[in-house]
């Protein structure tokens, strides 16, 4: 909320903000976000949606109090700062003229910025953590996801949605360029597998196929027996495979989704991934065994559902001598 009779500031930029959680910006930009953040209701609960993501086991309220920490020494803190005569700062705004000040309402938002500077220390001491990357990633496409195919990693089941544009209307964009920072900062310190890894799985998510499989094949270079990215290259290249109309990519994608069942006979995503290919590429009888081995080991699922699906298209657009038996 913003003080009255003030011209009102533009709330800060979701990648400023995580430039600021990450450390990456300069002691003025710094002081600017800071002095936006006392006095802006709005983006201090954007920046506790952030934490929340990072941090799933600490309790954070909407003005970005941490109930773990001694709330007493920090309005110590805040008492002395009034003492010295630091309850004026400059507006943060880019256009603010020099000499223009605001006033920090109560000793409560002071505690609200001690309480923030606490949290980025934390964070940014410790660096990234993909795991909590991953979990950011798969909020932002918690109720509709992007790819009609699926992805390893554990993503939950959402429902595909054609829709207009490329992104689901339903996106969580402050959970999507959370997990976005956590992968660039994690391959900025090693560019590890893993790391490769999930930063491929954003870009596919994003639809940049070329990007994804950049990142895919730098990890697989590193760890070549692993059958989640082996199933998920064959959906960046399923996914290119119909956006080009391009049989080699159809077939690449098919070449991955089959090593990745040798490695690993159980991973459903690869199964799943296999029959669609086969279904996109006219091979009904191929996807239909595809479809009918991954019933038998996933009956009851909201996936099994759309498996059901497929094969009722299968059975009601092309005849039994073309499907097969």
């Amino acid at each position: 909320m913003k003080d009255q009779g003030r011209k009102e500031i533009a709330c800060v930029d979701p990648q400023q903000l995580i430039a600021y959680l990450e450390g990456h910006l300069s002691k003025e930009a710094r002081g600017d976000v800071e002095g936006h953040l006392l006095d802006c209701s709005t983006c201090r609960r954007l920046l506790a949606t952030y934490i929340r993501v990072l941090y799933p086991e600490t309790e954070v309220d909407d003005e970005v109090y941490l109930k773990q920490l001694d709330l007493d020494h920090i309005a110590g803190r805040a008492k002395a700062l009034f003492a010295t005569g630091a309850s004026r700062r400059p507006v943060a705004s880019p256009s603010r003229r020099a000499g223009t000040f605001i006033t920090w309402r109560s000793a409560a938002s002071i505690i609200a910025l001690l309480v923030l500077s606490t949290l980025v220390w934390m964070w940014f001491a410790r660096g990234p953590n993909l795991d909590e990357g991953m979990r950011a990633l798969k909020r932002a496409y918690a109720k509709q996801r992007p790819l009609e195919a699926r992805l390893t990693g554990g993503f939950p089941y959402a429902p595909y949605i054609v829709h207009r544009g490329q992104e689901p209307d339903e996106l969580d964009q402050a959970a999507l360029t959370l997990a976005q920072g956590t992968f660039m900062k994690a391959l900025a310190r090693k560019e590890t597998p893993e790391a490769h890894h999930a930063m491929g799985r954003f870009y596919l998510l994003k639809h940049d196929y070329e990007a994804a499989l950049r990142h895919f094949k730098s990890a697989l270079q590193k760890d070549p027996d692993n059958a989640h990215l082996e199933s998920d290259i064959g959906v960046a290249y399923l996914q290119k495979a119909q956006s080009e109309s391009s049989p080699l990519a159809f077939e690449r994608a098919i070449q991955h989704f089959s090593r990745a069942l040798e490695l690993e006979p159980t991973l459903l995503e690869a199964l799943f991934d296999r029959a669609l290919c086969y279904q996109k590429m006219g091979r009904f009888s191929e996807a239909r065994a595809d479809w009918m081995k991954y019933l038998e080991q996933d009956a009851t699922s909201p996936w099994a559902s759309e498996v059901r699906h497929y094969l009722r298209l299968i059975g009601d657009e092309h005849p039994a001598s073309e499907r097969g038996s």
